[in-house]
């Protein structure tokens, strides 16, 4: 895994970097300013949430009305037309979503388990967001960031994005999404930001 610093504000620094066919970045956004300046990231796609607000989501009546289903503590969305269907409260952090072009594969359910002390393959999902501090590009995290690498290996989405602590995490093995949603982040900084 590699990895860059470019500082593109006065405030703003995002990391990016590598590891396998996906490309990543970490920005100081949340959840919901990402998803209005990049919409394309989930529009057209479907979603599995694996933690919203540090928990796990169960759609509503109206939700699994529309479409949304769970199974072994993963929401999954239908196809998403407009960000205005996502759920209520995403926005709180300690949100974690993985996004695919079609229907996403059975993944089994999360696991509660010590995960330095389990076994990261199909049908066991860890959420990865719920570690303090968790960053692909934290030197102190790599055993964590290791086995998260390992889980999206064996998912394979399209994309995954994180709204941890303190930053925005974002990867995808798109290397147009990365690239389109890279430029917006840099030309839009986040406006929780500006004093």
């Amino acid at each position: 895994m590699t990895f860059t610093a470019v500082r593109f504000s006065h405030i703003t620094e995002m990391r990016t970097g590598t590891n396998g066919v996906f490309q990543w970045l970490e920005v100081d956004q949340d959840l919901q300013e990402f998803i209005s300046l990049c919409p394309g990231v989930v529009v057209g796609r479907r979603l599995a949430i694996t933690s919203i607000d540090s928990g796990s989501f169960v759609p509503s009546e109206e939700e699994q009305a529309a479409g949304w289903t769970s199974s072994g503590e993963i929401a999954f969305s239908p196809v998403v037309q407009w960000t205005a269907t996502l759920p209520s409260g995403y926005c709180c952090g300690f949100d974690e979503w993985y996004i695919f072009q079609a229907q996403p594969p059975h993944l089994g359910s999360l696991c509660h388990t010590n995960i330095l002390e389990s076994k990261i393959a199909p049908g066991t999902v860890f959420q990865f967001i719920n570690f303090v501090g968790f960053r692909f590009s934290d030197p102190q995290m790599n055993a964590i960031s290791d086995l998260f690498w390992e889980q999206m290996h064996w998912i394979q989405p399209e994309s995954y994005v994180a709204d941890s602590e303190d930053c925005l995490l974002f990867a995808t093995r798109d290397p147009r999404l990365y690239e389109t949603v890279q430029e917006i982040l840099i030309k839009f900084p986040s406006k929780n930001l500006w004093p």
